[in-house]
Order: structure tokens, then sequence, then C-alpha cells
């Protein structure tokens, strides 16, 4: 989950950065700003991809502890 954060509060970072970049300096931003921007949508794809795993590792614990509860096995 801390990872997570870190990927969203960097790539609202990435946002302000380009931004503030396009503002002041205009034309001679945009390169640098693609490439910002390149890397921020990487680590969206990333993030995206982690949050699909946790969800999918998330549903097999959930199944698996239906199917205990079914068979009335106890852990404890």
């Amino acid at each position: 989950m801390g990872k997570n954060l870190l990927i969203f509060v960097g790539g609202v970072a990435a946002g302000a950065t380009i931004a503030a970049l396009v503002i002041r300096h205009g034309d001679k931003a945009k390169p640098l700003s693609a490439k910002v921007l390149a890397k921020a949508m990487k680590l969206k794809e990333k993030a995206l991809n982690c949050a699909v795993r946790t969800r999918e590792q998330v549903e097999d614990i959930v199944a698996e502890a239906r199917q205990i509860n079914a068979s009335g096995k106890s852990g404890a």
C-alpha cells in the first residue's frame, strides 16, 4: 500500500512539474515535459499492474476462506 501511495505522489509531483515548466518556459520545456510525462505514464502502468495483482491475491484469499468455512474446518 505504501508503494502505491509513493507512486501516486510521484505522479502528482510529475504533473505539477510539467505544468510549472510549460507555464514558465513555453516551447523550450516541451521536450523535457514529454520525457517526464512518458515516465509518469510508465509509473501509472506499474501502479495499475500492482493493483490488479493485489486484487487477484485478495480474491484468492477470500475464495480460500470461503472454502474453509464451507468445509467446516477451523484453523484456530
